[in-house]
């Protein structure tokens, strides 16, 4: 079943650029089909039932923000434990 789609193409570059603007957290290089599947899940996920209101509350509640950060990057960290991952760049680094 196809979830639906909440977040039009031409908001998810509005939100891209508020989201940079007023935080700093630079999504422009994320996959458009990607960073919108993502923000309709979350949007899903947490009820809203427009665009107007997720923007709202991604503008005016820092909480929110980070809740949004942490859904919609993507959350892996194996290449960090896979020090043959930075052997190419002729670099040491420890890992913990």
């Amino acid at each position: 079943m196809l979830e639906p789609s909440i977040v039009k193409d031409e908001e998810i570059e509005y939100l891209i650029r508020d989201v940079y603007e007023l935080y700093g957290y630079d999504f422009s290089g994320y996959s458009r089909a990607s960073f919108k599947r993502r923000v309709n899940r979350i949007c899903l996920l947490d009820r809203f039932t427009s665009f107007a209101e997720l923007r709202y509350t991604i503008i005016n509640d820092i909480e929110y923000l980070k809740r949004f950060v942490e859904e919609v990057t993507v959350n892996v960290t194996e290449m960090f434990r896979d020090p043959s991952f930075l052997k190419p760049y002729g670099r040491k680094y420890y890992l913990s």
